[in-house]
């Protein structure tokens, strides 16, 4: 299963939703198109995390596990480069909110097979 917790923006950290979903479900709610907000600050768009959070509010000391691996390409790498990088391994990725013409900004989530505890995570993020 991999969780799917959700916040009303990056300003507001009480956990708005939380959800166990399977595969499946999870690429769907990521990759499924969502109107465009009209936000003049990306700060103020929904954002969502594969960690389960106990209290509910987002805080590296609230993380319990964390159920897949989310990388952010910002540096104008071609989707393409990357998706060969991760063929080997189940992943989905999407389009963020500075992506456009001649500018690639894409996160890809790579789900564990297991839960994955904060110290654990430490070292899979510096292998990625």
């Amino acid at each position: 299963m991999i969780w799917a917790t959700t916040f009303r923006n990056l300003v507001k950290s009480d956990v708005e939703t939380a959800a166990a979903l399977t595969w499946d479900e999870f690429a769907r709610f990521m990759t499924e198109p969502v109107e465009m907000f009209k936000v003049q600050n990306k700060r103020y768009l929904p954002v969502w995390s594969p960690a389960r959070f106990e209290p509910a509010r987002r805080a590296n000391g609230n993380v319990q596990d964390i159920s897949c691996l989310v990388l952010d390409y910002d540096d104008g790498t071609d989707p393409e480069s990357a998706f060969l990088v991760w063929a080997d391994w189940t992943f989905a990725a999407h389009t963020s909110w500075s992506h456009g013409p001649g500018k690639n900004r894409f996160r890809i989530a790579l789900p564990f097979s297991r839960p994955v505890r904060p110290p654990e995570f430490k070292s899979i993020w510096k292998w990625a």
